[in-house]
């Protein structure tokens, strides 16, 4: 379940960060459509699989990952003072700290 957490974190960053842009739009239709392959994942993993409360937790982490990859590529390649501004941390970025 952890995986989950940590990666529906990076997407709500993510999200944040796009509101303050005034970019609300595309996390709603992106939430939206994950919404409706989170409940496939998640009958697809419990019930046919068979694999009872692990299988939601492995449809969580899927439907977290697919919503903060498509987030960030959505953030990365936008023109403008947002991919200017959206980074992740780097081993260059946090040289000179120590």
């Amino acid at each position: 379940m952890m995986p989950g957490m940590i990666m529906g974190g990076l997407f709500d960053i993510n999200r944040l960060f796009l509101v303050v842009f005034g970019e609300a739009y595309a996390p709603n239709i992106l939430c939206g459509c994950v919404a409706l392959l989170h409940a496939f994942n998640c009958w697809l993993l419990i019930f046919w699989a068979e694999c009872g409360m692990m299988g939601a937790c492995y449809a969580t982490f899927i439907s977290d990952s697919i919503l903060f990859v498509g987030m960030h590529t959505y953030t990365s390649c936008k023109k403008g003072d947002i991919a200017e501004a959206w980074f992740l941390p780097t081993r260059d970025s946090l040289s000179g700290w120590c």
